[in-house]
């Protein structure tokens, strides 16, 4: 005999143990390759809207608080929702006949938040609006709008000074809610 003919020819192919293992590797991999993208992804989600949150609260106030250092007088209305700041457009006439040229209310700036529902829960609907004349349309400056700790959104400390308290936020009830608080406060200089 041969002893060509009695040698033991090898496979080509895998047994069905060894697919079933290189298969389920292969699962668990993609498994934790969507797992990671998954939470990147909601990661990624909170640092935009974050900072979205934050740019939107800064520009609010830092508009309020710059209104406010030029104005010549302001008041606090609707319980502390609604800051009317009042200016003088025209310095060369004293139209209120008081002897200053500098005090007069020409016009009044308006800085209000709005609860479209009045329940204050519901962040949906709450806004802060900002109305540069009387007569102007009223522009959304941030949407999801809230107090701090139940408080007045605005209040005055001095005829100079008010403080403005407010809270921008994410969700109501997500725990991937985000949420920027403004407490800060704007002096008059005239």
């Amino acid at each position: 005999m041969n002893r060509r003919s009695f040698q033991y020819r090898t496979r080509a192919a895998f047994s069905l143990i060894e697919l079933m293992v290189a298969t389920a590797i292969v699962g668990f991999a993609t498994l934790g390759f969507l797992t990671y993208m998954r939470f990147a992804g909601v990661s990624v989600m909170n640092v935009t809207n974050q900072s979205t949150h934050n740019q939107q609260a800064g520009a609010a106030s830092s508009l309020i608080v710059q209104r406010t250092r030029v104005s010549n007088g302001f008041t606090v209305q609707n319980g502390g929702a609604t800051l009317v700041l009042n200016f003088d457009d025209d310095p060369t006439a004293d139209s209120d006949s008081d002897g200053n040229l500098y005090n007069d209310t020409n016009h009044q700036e308006t800085f209000t938040f709005a609860d479209g529902d009045s329940n204050a829960a519901t962040l949906g609907d709450n806004t802060l609006t900002y109305q540069p004349a009387a007569g102007a349309t009223p522009r959304t400056m941030a949407r999801r709008i809230s107090s701090i700790s139940g408080g007045a959104y605005f209040t005055a400390t001095s005829s100079k000074s008010v403080t403005i308290n407010f809270a921008i936020s994410g969700g109501e009830t997500s725990a991937q809610g985000q949420r920027v608080e403004i407490i800060t406060s704007a002096f008059r200089l005239n």
